[in-house]
């Protein structure tokens, strides 16, 4: 600092030799020039007082930054236990990856990094309630009573979340007020799911999903019976209920000459056909929103009198030994025996792709009556649920999942394979894991499919159907009173 001051000093006193240098010089015209006003300088006292500089000015130290999670700001939770029932996806608590067992290493070794980076950071446990699943929503009721919820975040049905959120037992989370959430926000990893009651009720993961319904195809019949490609009339517009009732009739047939027919047109639990497809692709109502019964809504009616044609015709694949009814193993794995052109498709009921004969899958067509897109109607899926009678705050809840759920952090697409990865596995051809997956894009809910057992009397409807002892108005109003008492039971009366 002197020397700088010494510095100062010399160069002042040189711009005011400079100065009075270019006063002095004549500038040609005979007029005294004008004086550069003097440069201002340090006080010469100081400047030659090497003992007392100036003080320096003082350096302001930047504010620390606050230390982030991959999403949120770090809290301090205290050293507590969150506990959770059930299955919570992309967690990383379930035991380090070993990298000889592990389906991905690289991902799932990422998910329990994050999860450990998680609880560390901000200073809590995680630790998993293992119970019946139709003991969830029993002990979710009593220990909230009780003013103790049995779990925090509780994984959840929507026959669990419906009743709990119609009972207070779990908390709205569209009502949650947590900044720069991911699931409340931008959806990059997780988002609210489970309409019903006017809010969503749960959380899920942004992990592909597995369980859509698709139309199976048996390429092997329909090549067989000189029928158009399915893929083709719905990549050209044209599959339609009337489509796929012509395949089914060409497809019905007896292929032996016995007398005895033994190819159908479509296999599986006829009651989920009918309520599954038929109903939901046609914008069927199971129940208004008023709870209500509304199999006597246009739509259902029309869905119904089309599931009546088919199986009035014998369309439909049955065990000739067990006779129309058979049992639900004996109809739900028919389509093992490649003796029907179509089938109901779920990723988990194709023996892993294997299956003796080639196949490939469609989305069910749209009903003449459909304004929305949705091919089939299903229950909703499940999701995480925030217990109220937690001791924690819900907020606090919804941090966690979304940290847990980020594990990607900047590389998201990493969730899409991983989710792929078992599709790719079962399907042969990436069109139909790619159809497959979208079939969860068009899903309809109903209350109807919530409510326990409520749509298995289209099981019983296609009995009436088989025998044709009734007609479908018949069927309607004959089961009215019995199922309007499960919905008045399942809703408290209201």
């Amino acid at each position: 600092m002197k020397k700088a001051s010494l510095i100062i000093a010399i160069l002042a006193t040189a711009l005011l030799f400079f100065a009075a240098c270019a006063n002095n010089d004549d500038n040609g015209n005979g007029e005294e020039p004008t004086p550069d006003p003097a440069p201002v300088t340090q006080d010469p006292v100081a400047d030659t007082d090497t003992d007392s500089d100036p003080a320096p000015e003082p350096e302001i130290e930047p504010e620390p930054s606050a230390p982030t999670g991959n999403i949120h700001p770090v809290s301090d939770f205290g050293g507590r236990t969150m506990m959770f029932s059930g299955h919570l996806p992309f967690s990383g608590v379930w035991g380090e990856p070993d990298p000889a067992t592990a389906g991905n290493y690289l991902y799932e070794r990422l998910q329990w990094d994050n999860a450990q980076r998680l609880q560390r950071d901000f200073n809590f446990t995680i630790e998993n309630l293992v119970i019946e699943y139709s003991d969830v929503l029993p002990l979710l009721t009593t220990t909230t009573m009780a003013g103790d919820a049995m779990a925090d975040i509780v994984n959840a049905s929507a026959t669990v979340w419906l009743p709990a959120g119609f009972n207070g037992f779990i908390h709205p989370i569209d009502t949650l007020n947590v900044p720069n959430s991911d699931i409340l926000g931008a959806q990059t990893f997780g988002h609210m799911r489970g309409w019903g009651l006017g809010h969503y009720w749960i959380v899920g993961s942004n992990e592909p999903n597995h369980d859509g319904l698709t139309l199976g195809i048996n390429q092997d019949i329909i090549a067989a019976i000189g029928a158009p490609n399915p893929i083709e009339l719905y990549e050209t517009g044209q599959w339609t209920w009337d489509a796929l009732l012509d395949i089914m009739r060409l497809a019905t047939r007896d292929t032996t000459g016995d007398g005895v027919l033994d190819q159908w047109g479509i296999a599986g639990q006829p009651g989920d056909i009918v309520v599954n497809f038929f109903v939901g692709s046609n914008d069927g109502v199971l129940v208004s929103d008023d709870f209500q019964y509304a199999f006597d809504h246009p739509n259902t009616i029309e869905a119904l009198e089309f599931a009546d044609t088919i199986f009035r015709e014998n369309l439909w694949q049955f065990d000739p030994a067990e006779g129309p009814h058979g049992g639900w193993g004996v109809n739900f794995w028919a389509h093992n025996q490649g003796r029907a052109a179509f089938f109901v498709s779920h990723t988990w009921n194709l023996s892993g792709g294997d299956l003796p004969f080639a196949f490939n899958v469609v989305p069910f067509p749209l009903g003449p009556s459909n304004t929305s897109g949705n091919t089939w109607l299903g229950n909703d899926r499940h999701g995480q649920a925030f217990a109220t009678a937690s001791s924690w705050a819900p907020e606090d809840l919804l941090v966690i999942v979304d940290e847990l759920w980020s594990w990607a952090h900047d590389e998201p697409e990493m969730l899409i394979d991983y989710g792929l990865a078992w599709s790719r596995g079962v399907f042969h051809y990436e069109a139909d894991v790619q159809r497959q997956i979208s079939a969860n894009r068009t899903r309809n809910v109903d209350y109807g499919m919530i409510v326990p057992e409520y749509f298995w009397v289209f099981g019983t409807f296609v009995n009436h159907m088989i025998y044709q002892d009734m007609t479908v108005m018949q069927m309607i109003e004959a089961y009215r009173a019995p199922q309007q008492e499960r919905l008045d039971h399942f809703f408290g009366g209201n």
